[in-house]
């Protein structure tokens, strides 16, 4: 951002396309489910090498390069309506346990859901051992890549939290760069 630029001057049109849709009740542009679900879809799709830079640079700078970065594309979930996530997981998070439970730390997830009862599609935070359960949610207003582009810090912030509370559920060990 230059220094005539703020969270706001780009995120506000997220915002006003995310209240449009609430007003009209549809999906840019889309009303019926299948049209929608074609939006959300076609949203992941855009998201997808976004994304996939934010799991890398994750991946380069904090897990060394030992991680592994997968998609799990968009598919029905009870729950959570359609749900599709891009994920990264390295060794020490596969041998960390919860500290409080002794279960395993899931994989870092960036994750988009359009639950049926939903106008729209979101990113979403979820909790990580109940991941039917959305801590947060972000607008996920994307028809083009310019669109898709403008998601990039949302996705940083989801990175970001998730990483914390997996430090916060097993222990500090779990970052490998320190």
């Amino acid at each position: 951002m230059t220094h005539t630029e703020t969270f706001w001057s780009w995120r506000w049109e997220d915002l006003r396309r995310h209240l449009a849709d609430l007003e009209i009740d549809g999906y840019e542009g889309a009303h019926d489910r299948g049209d929608r679900n074609a939006v959300f879809g076609k949203a992941f799709d855009l998201l997808t090498p976004v994304a996939l830079d934010v799991l890398e640079d994750f991946n380069t700078h904090v897990l060394l390069g030992t991680g592994d970065i997968s998609i799990h594309p968009i598919a029905p979930r009870e729950g959570l309506g359609l749900y599709g996530t891009w994920e990264c997981s390295w060794p020490e998070q596969r041998e960390a346990r919860s500290r409080f439970d002794g279960t395993p730390i899931p994989p870092l997830q960036l994750q988009a859901f359009f639950p049926g009862e939903f106008t729209h599609g979101h990113l979403m935070i979820g909790r990580p051992f109940y991941e039917d359960q959305p801590v947060s949610c972000w607008f996920m207003q994307v028809v083009d890549e310019r669109d898709a582009a403008r998601q990039r810090h949302a996705l940083e912030s989801i990175c970001e939290t998730q990483v914390h509370e997996m430090i916060f559920t097993a222990n500090w060990r779990i970052i490998p760069a320190r």
